[in-house]
């Protein structure tokens, strides 16, 4: 109780002056906050605007990790390494990547191994 009530007394002890300052201070915070904002490039989220499903951002994203340049999956080793050890350590040979089977947001098989991995987006 007694610290409650030292709390009380300092502020008691702010004077009028320094809450016009605090709130001066607000508004000009506001303010440049905003202009900052004005200087940021347009951005906007695909997936939202077209009211896609987390099914569809499965599908999505399986698309994506199908993406090979020179028979390499580069960015599904660019996933892989994001989500670190033990995966980060793969050597895929024959990725067969599905979408949504078996209410399995995204798995990735690999012949060369006796593993399945099951990835689960976030909800």
């Amino acid at each position: 109780m007694d610290k409650v009530l030292s709390l009380l007394q300092q502020f008691k002890t702010v004077d009028d002056k320094a809450i016009v300052r605090i709130l001066a201070f607000k508004n000009e915070f506001k303010e440049k906050l905003e202009a900052e904002k004005q200087k940021l490039p347009f951005n906007i989220n695909l997936l939202d605007e077209i009211h896609a499903n987390e099914n569809a951002q499965s599908r999505i994203l399986s698309k994506l990790l199908h993406y090979t340049f020179d028979k390499n999956y580069i960015l599904l080793k660019i996933f892989f390494d994001f989500l670190g050890y033990p995966f980060s350590e793969l050597q895929l040979v024959e990725p067969k990547i599905t979408a949504e089977k078996n209410r399995i947001d995204i798995r990735i098989r690999d012949n060369a191994y006796s593993q399945v991995l099951d990835v689960g987006l976030p909800r």
